[in-house]
């Protein structure tokens, strides 16, 4: 079982509603680092360019979300141990983005 440090931008607060827009990870045990940029398919608001740092431009050429969900599986464990600042909130749009790209997460711990 590994544990990964996980964090996630986002368009806003309500996972049904918004998109993540980065995922970065890191396996403390083996220093591998998993980060990549996801296309909201909108525009993105200036407070959370402001908030972030994101700009519409970084976000141009990045894959869209089913694809980045994908990878980010392959870099995880099905025994992950997630942890992350406010894990929860990360968590819950990792499963709503699951949910709409029709793939189902593994349950971390």
């Amino acid at each position: 079982m590994g544990i990964v440090a996980i964090d996630l931008e986002t368009t806003g607060i309500d996972p049904a509603a918004e998109r993540i827009i980065e995922i970065g990870a890191f396996k403390p045990e083996s220093g591998e680092i998993f980060r990549s940029f996801v296309s909201p398919k909108r525009p993105l608001p200036a407070k959370i360019t402001e908030l972030t740092g994101i700009t519409e431009d970084m976000l141009s050429d990045a894959p869209e979300e089913a694809a980045v969900i994908e990878q980010l599986l392959e870099f995880l464990d099905e025994d992950t141990i997630l942890l992350g600042h406010n894990i929860s909130f990360d968590h819950g749009f990792l499963t709503a983005a699951g949910e709409r790209c029709g793939i189902t997460l593994p349950e971390f711990s």
